[in-house]
């Protein structure tokens, strides 16, 4: 028994400990909504610049998203790039959960599950929106272009959907957690009384 446990010290200090991993979770989250940041900065430059009017027609679409290749392909990477990111989080994020929730994991799996659907939402959106300047070149149907330029904006409105999972699913987790540890009883032991309990048990042995 004690030989195990030497050994899983051993591999928890080999490793850096778990708060060593969980601070990479924490800076991957920072950097996550860096690239989110950066993101929404270049769409609304690429809105305001390049990207077609909306009331544009479809061959007009067309032409434009064929113009613009290289911003569409600049903003498909950066709807990508946080993807790396937002796992590591997701996964310090399910550590954080599984151990405030006493190790039943239902919720912390739920946001787990909850923010890859999100992501996964959101990028797919993206990537086949990516389509416009290809179809665009080739001289293709102008209203399919209009069509899939707007799946973008309909992904990111139904990522919604697993985005509030994650946020409720985590806030019940913390915030219930919290309520337990304050509303949580003092040991017999603990306090005055507790002291005087215990030297009476030490003098009763």
């Amino acid at each position: 028994m004690t030989s195990s446990l030497t050994r899983s010290r051993r591999i928890e200090i080999g490793l850096g400990g778990p708060f060593r991993w969980e601070q990479v979770a924490l800076a991957s989250g920072i950097l996550f909504v860096a690239a989110q940041i950066a993101t929404l900065v270049f769409n609304v430059a690429f809105f305001l610049t390049t990207h077609p009017p909306m009331d544009a027609s479809p061959a007009e679409a067309a032409r434009g998203f064929a113009r613009a290749e290289t911003m569409v392909e600049i903003g498909t990477y950066l709807y990508v790039l946080h993807l790396p990111f937002l796992l590591l989080f997701l996964g310090g994020l399910f550590g954080v959960l599984r151990r405030a929730e006493g190790g039943s994991g239902a919720l912390s799996i739920s946001a787990l599950g909850a923010g890859i659907a999100m992501v996964v939402i959101a990028s797919m959106g993206a990537l086949i929106s990516a389509l416009t300047p290809t179809i665009g070149q080739l001289d293709g149907d102008g209203a399919a272009v209009k069509a899939i330029d707007a799946i973008t904006p309909l992904a990111l409105a139904l990522s919604a959907f697993p985005r509030a999972v994650l946020l409720g699913a985590t806030s019940v987790v913390l915030l219930g957690g919290h309520s337990h540890h304050r509303a949580a009883p003092e040991s017999p032991n603990s306090g005055p009384g507790g002291a005087t309990c215990r030297r009476c048990q030490q003098g009763a042995w």
